[in-house]
């Protein structure tokens, strides 16, 4: 199993820049709180999709 800060450091790397019209969203996997994973964009079958990262509490 992939410790956090692993998984941290690999998403920040893939996210250093910001997105621009047109660019392709990074292929992300997420831990859900309820278990098991969310891979997106390639997890999320509608045509169009909001993503909103929420950082939680401190």
């Amino acid at each position: 199993m992939i410790n956090d800060i692993e998984v941290l450091t690999r998403g920040l790397l893939n996210m250093t820049k910001k997105l621009g019209i047109g660019d392709q969203f990074p292929d992300i996997t997420l831990n859900l709180v309820s278990g098991g994973e969310l891979v997106i964009p390639a997890g999320m079958d509608a045509k169009y999709n909001i993503v909103l990262f929420y950082r939680g509490h401190w």
